[in-house]
């Protein structure tokens, strides 16, 4: 209909007309580009929004599971220090200290607890392979999620390390300590052990054992200390996206 008056008015020779028939056309088409790109703006900032909630959600996750790695190394170092008590008493003194059976359990069990964090958040793997990283606003917070996957990297490698020495010292660990394993729903492992019976004589006179002790404590400090840079890293993060999802 349009087109229609515009030829209609040329055929007048009513420019004026011609002219504003011309406005309406390209204003029409402007304001619909305009609509067009808001709403675009909109569904992004939507989908940014539904992204940035589930990377929230998984980093709440992640942080439980290194909240009880922290509780198990800290009670690794713990049961360290015990066991080398026993181990570096005088010998004069140590017909006078009562062992608790309990805590001996607890402590060896707790030298082995070496463990591998948990993977980068799915959600952030699906936004790099979907090519949405680039649109995580501010840029802060999108360097701040490069750097914990550089970080997550390095400290899974050293994890690992860490885990096949763990079970290397397994054999030397448990030579004068016997142990049953047993299903334990609380450990994060999902495997407990009750203590059969041990050798503490033995465990004072063998020097590898109270080298393995000494390596594994070390061990435990090393990925306590990782864990704690690894969750301070994933704070600063979640404030973040605190921020851009409350603003």
């Amino acid at each position: 209909m349009i087109l229609r008056r515009i030829t209609q008015h040329v055929k007048d020779q009513n420019w004026f007309a011609v002219g504003l028939d011309f406005f309406i056309v390209v204003a029409g088409i402007l304001i619909a580009f305009q609509i067009t790109n808001w709403n675009d703006v909109r569904l992004e900032r939507a989908k940014q929004d539904v992204y940035l909630e589930r990377l929230h959600s998984d980093f709440g996750g992640i942080r439980a599971r290194l909240d009880m790695h922290l509780e198990q190394y800290q009670d690794a170092i713990e049961g360290a220090d015990y066991v080398l008590s026993l181990i570096n008493a005088d010998n004069a003194d140590i017909t006078k200290i009562n062992v608790d059976d309990d805590r001996l359990l607890k402590s060896v069990d707790a030298l082995n607890s070496a463990r591998i964090p948990p993977g980068a958040p799915a959600t952030y793997n699906e936004m790099v392979s979907e090519g949405q990283l680039s649109g995580v606003r501010p840029t802060q917070l999108r360097d701040k999620l490069a750097e914990y996957d550089r970080l997550l990297g390095i400290v899974q490698e050293i994890s690992r390390i860490v885990v096949n020495r763990s079970f290397l010292q397994q054999p030397i660990l448990y030579r004068h300590v016997e142990m049953l394993s047993i299903m334990d729903a609380g450990d994060l492992s999902g495997i407990g052990f009750e203590l059969i019976s041990y050798d503490l004589e033995g465990m004072r006179s063998d020097k590898e054992f109270a080298v393995a002790v000494l390596l594994l404590r070390q061990d435990a400090m090393n990925s306590l200390g990782q864990r704690r840079f690894q969750m301070a890293l994933i704070d600063q993060i979640t404030e973040m996206l605190e921020a851009e999802l409350n603003p």
